[in-house]
């Protein structure tokens, strides 16, 4: 929740911090020293500051250890499971040290900070918080695409291999040979896009240039296919990750909306919507307008999966890259043909 006590929280850095305490004379002392340079959110219970996590992005936890309830300690250690990205501070004055040790050993706290605090020191408390969030982040980041790049060559690789068993079986018994010819050329290009893994240096970028580097590099299809494109944007963000692999995750999910409108009669129309909320996720729609079948939409976060038609890999291989960058594929819309890119924005100061 904001401010309680009409102060403004004019952060100097964009990340969130969540003061929980049961005594409103604390909270508002935090409030008094802290809310001029950083976005405070308060809670009065391990309830409510759960209910706080649940709506909000919070950098850091500052939790007193005495509450009614459920103990600060205890919510931390929740915390530490459900939530390991927040890194966890507690308040106490019944200093037990051993279990306290226990805790920050086990990676529950980051510190504990006895009471009564001093606001100089827990600034510096606060600000050494706030950069471990930021390394642990990166260090997420570049963990999940290194193993993208070690990892996801041999196991894309072994997926193109057996869905090209497929589709020599269908050209062997010549069902439909402008079908098979025609996955096989989705096969040439989801080979291309899974090999082409040299830059992988994460940075903050626009999503208006990824959308229009995917495009490109699809055009020669696009032309083919007499598939107009329309692309709209509601709002300026930014978002971090590796531009490359973003691009071949947007080409990926762009070339299955082009295998369906390839189906359909002419007009065909693509669209590709770049929606920007306040604060929250920054999504990148594809839509053909036709329902996507169920089939596909089950399946779409396995890198392999077995048909007598096959799917197809540009849904698994772009849910794949997303989940690399701390986002997600949004299916919701699938019966409108829709294909979400969710990724959290980029704020220059956090």
């Amino acid at each position: 929740m904001p401010s309680p006590y009409g102060t403004a929280s004019t952060p100097a850095r964009g990340a969130r911090i969540l003061i929980v305490d049961d005594e409103p004379l604390n909270l508002q002392v935090f409030d008094y020293n802290f809310s001029d340079e950083y976005s405070l959110l308060f809670a009065a219970s391990a309830a409510e500051a759960l209910e706080v996590l649940r709506q909000e992005r919070v950098a850091v936890v500052i939790a007193d250890h005495r509450m009614p309830g459920m103990l600060g300690l205890d919510l931390l250690a929740l915390l530490a499971k459900e939530q390991p990205q927040v890194v966890r501070m507690l308040l106490t004055a019944h200093t037990d040290v051993p279990l306290l040790l226990d805790a920050v050993n086990r990676g529950v706290l980051f510190r504990y900070i006895s009471k009564p605090w001093d606001a100089d020191h827990m600034r510096q408390d606060i600000k050494h918080a706030l950069a471990r969030h930021v390394q642990d982040a990166e260090s997420q980041r570049l963990m999940g695409l290194s193993s993208l790049v070690l990892h996801g060559w041999g196991t894309v690789a072994a997926a193109l291999q057996g869905e090209l068993a497929g589709v020599l079986r269908v050209m062997d018994g010549q069902t439909d040979s402008v079908d098979a010819a025609r996955r096989v050329r989705t096969l040439h290009d989801n080979a291309r896009l899974a090999a082409e893994r040299e830059q992988v240096t994460s940075q903050a970028c626009e999503p208006r240039p990824l959308v229009d580097a995917a495009l490109a590099s699809v055009g020669g299809r696009l032309r083919r296919a007499e598939v107009d494109v329309d692309v709209d944007q509601d709002g300026a963000a930014r978002i971090f990750g590796v531009p490359a692999r973003l691009t071949e995750a947007l080409t990926a999910v762009i070339l299955n909306a082009i295998d369906s409108l390839e189906r359909r009669p002419l007009p065909r129309r693509l669209t590709v919507r770049i929606v920007v909320s306040g604060e929250g996720p920054v999504r990148i729609v594809v839509g053909d307008g036709g329902a996507i079948p169920a089939a596909v939409v089950a399946n779409a976060t396995q890198l392999f999966f077995s048909g007598r038609d096959g799917a197809g890999l540009g849904l698994p291989v772009a849910a794949a890259i997303m989940t690399q960058h701390g986002g997600r594929l949004d299916l919701s819309g699938a019966d409108r043909g829709e294909v979400a890119l969710v990724l959290t924005p980029w704020d220059r100061t956090a």
